[in-house]
């Protein structure tokens, strides 16, 4: 996730689940609530645009990426 910072935030959060899948890490759930979201109107959430183009960045990654290729062939 630090080697491969998307240029368009919106999904950072998405693509480190993936990267954490894909790259085999160990992770577990805390119930805690430690951080609260807060909206302000300037959110990437709220900016289709801004959020297409996080998406396709990411995608892009995703589909050229050898291990995720990999991992989709041996579940077949």
């Amino acid at each position: 996730w630090t080697e491969t910072i998307l240029k368009n935030s919106g999904v950072d959060d998405y693509f480190l689940w993936i990267l954490m899948v894909i790259n085999q890490k160990i992770f577990s759930c805390n119930d805690e609530n430690l951080y609260t979201h807060v909206e302000n109107g300037n959110n990437t959430s709220f900016d289709w645009k801004r959020m297409i183009s996080s998406i396709m960045e990411m995608y892009s990654y995703v589909i050229g990426n050898t291990k995720i290729n990999n991992l989709e062939k041996n579940s077949n």
